[in-house]
């Protein structure tokens, strides 16, 4: 089952479904969210903001996010089977948890949130970007 543009498991009120079964979930702390968003772009699939300080990104399922996923402070891929909340499309951001990307558009490629978190957390130092390689003097 694909994220459809009309996805059937769109509620009507904000309920809790089980990851693994229609999308993983990759949970990003507000601070790497508005950066990795930034650096994936147009691209970016389903995302559920909340008034908790997370994004939750909406993945495709099946596709092994531990093992694709570098390891950052404040991204935690959701296991099988954790009960996510999914808004309706009209909720609005007063109401605590929203649709900053709403579903209807494809999904996000892992490996584009892979590239953007290691990009992001380049030598443990969020925001931080490599440096250009300089010839080492003897």
């Amino acid at each position: 089952m694909s994220l459809s543009a009309r996805p059937v498991w769109l509620p009507a009120h904000v309920v809790g479904l089980l990851c693994g079964r229609v999308f993983e979930v990759l949970r990003i702390d507000d601070g790497p969210a508005t950066a990795v968003l930034a650096a994936i772009g147009p691209d970016c699939g389903p995302v559920i903001a909340t008034r908790l300080g997370y994004h939750d990104l909406l993945l495709p399922p099946g596709e092994f996010l531990r093992q694709r996923v570098p390891r950052a402070p404040g991204v935690r891929p959701m296991p099988p089977e954790a009960r996510v909340h999914i808004p309706p499309l009209t909720a609005s951001p007063h109401e605590g948890i929203h649709w900053l990307v709403p579903p209807g558009a494809g999904t996000t490629d892992p490996a584009a949130v892979a590239n953007a978190l290691a990009e992001h957390f380049a030598y443990g130092v969020p925001g931080r970007r490599r440096p250009p390689r300089q010839p080492q003097r003897r």
